[in-house]
């Protein structure tokens, strides 16, 4: 328990309640990283869990590194796994690269991921079959736009049906091809990595 001793009573409370939700609100400075590891090391140390059981989600590369090495130091060499410290985005990844196949979607295992620039080529192509002029409508507001969408969950078509301007019709034409080209290539952007690992534990209780 010794480890525990060097948390101050508001961060020793989060840290030792484990049943149902938890919500911490805290400002910059006031110990969350550590709160999260310790926790993780309560777990595992005093309460017994599964290191592997365990899944800490953050947004940079640089803090998952920081909490898996703060994990490391508490509990290392005295557990055989070790907990899944990832970014949502390398979360994801990992998930989809095992099970991706169950959804059926025709997208293999062994899918590229597209970045920024991979993204903007594969619009600004759909733009041209479509005839569509970039400087009247600029590559970044199509995807940003694409991103707006995939991120409500919905399809071309149900952009297109919502949509009460030409311009937004021209985006869903454009989403149409971009899709289409991406599973053609076998290829997820960002937005997908997330989006199809809602949909894929949502379809698959094995998988979840």
């Amino acid at each position: 328990m010794s480890f525990l001793e060097q948390l101050n009573p508001q961060q020793r409370e989060a840290v030792e309640t484990v049943h149902g939700p938890v919500l911490i609100l805290a400002g910059a400075g006031s110990g969350k990283t550590r709160v999260i590891t310790y926790r993780i090391a309560h777990l595992i140390e005093n309460l017994g869990v599964a290191p592997d059981s365990i899944l800490a989600v953050t947004f940079t590369n640089k803090a998952s590194a920081e909490m898996a090495a703060r994990v490391e130091k508490l509990v290392g060499g005295r557990a055989l796994r070790n907990p899944v410290i990832a970014t949502f985005h390398s979360f994801c990844v990992r998930v989809l690269r095992r099970d991706i196949e169950a959804l059926h979607s025709g997208v293999r295992k062994d899918f590229a991921i597209y970045d920024e620039a991979d993204q903007q080529a594969l619009v600004k192509a759909a733009m041209r079959r479509l005839g569509i002029d970039d400087k009247q409508l600029k590559p970044s507001a199509v995807l940003s736009h694409i991103s707006h969408a995939k991120n409500k969950m919905l399809d071309p078509q149900e952009v297109y049906l919502q949509s009460a301007d030409p311009k937004t019709e021209r985006v869903a034409h454009i989403y149409e091809i971009y899709r289409k080209e991406l599973l053609k290539a076998n290829a997820l952007d960002f937005d997908d990595l997330l989006l199809e690992t809602v949909r894929l534990l949502k379809a698959s209780a094995e998988v979840a």
